[in-house]
């Protein structure tokens, strides 16, 4: 009796086996639709209002006024591209720097050259065009590591000076596809 037992239960347990070893499953599938939309997105890390002066500190008599120069800012961006699209930032004014004056915008290369871009040097700002602060953007993301912003203002005639022309001229960036 023993011996049938045995012998039953080993026959069991090698059907058991049989059964999972010889293919009792089942499967199916499906589409996994993915999309990757273009993306252009762009900030600041601060907005503040930046405060360029020129005066007479350092100066002596007869010395020509210096200019003043701003770093506190970075653009952060990110950018998923159509194909080989590049992208650039652009900088304009609202207005004419002030008589004697330029100012000019540098960003410094981004920390990750792997298509964030690549900065052409300083750029004399305009009210009439915009210039290309940022060029061979590819699709990137700067991740908190995004080129610093130094603008300069600098004297380009103390003899056009004029105290009348201090104000507030707003500086647009924009992130858009390289022409």
């Amino acid at each position: 009796m023993r011996t049938l037992r045995k012998t039953s239960i080993a026959l069991l347990l090698l059907v058991f086996a049989a059964s999972v070893s010889f293919g009792l499953t089942a499967s199916d599938n499906h589409l996994v639709t993915i999309t990757i939309s273009e993306v252009t997105l762009m900030a600041l890390s601060s907005t503040a209002t930046i405060t360029l002066t020129i005066d007479n500190t350092g100066l002596s008599a007869g010395d020509t006024p210096l200019g003043d120069s701003d770093n506190s800012k970075t653009l952060e961006y990110t950018t998923i591209n159509t194909g080989a699209l590049q992208r650039v930032v652009e900088a304009q004014l609202s207005a004419a720097a002030p008589s004697g004056t330029t100012l000019s915008l540098q960003a410094s290369d981004p920390a990750d050259a792997g298509g964030e871009g690549v900065s052409p040097g300083s750029v004399t700002l305009s009210d009439a065009s915009a210039g290309s602060i940022l060029t061979n953007i590819g699709s990137s993301a700067t991740a908190g590591g995004g080129p610093t912003l130094t603008y300069t203002l600098a004297v380009s005639d103390a003899t056009a000076l004029d105290t009348a022309a201090s104000g507030n001229i707003t500086v647009t960036l924009t992130l858009t596809e390289d022409a």
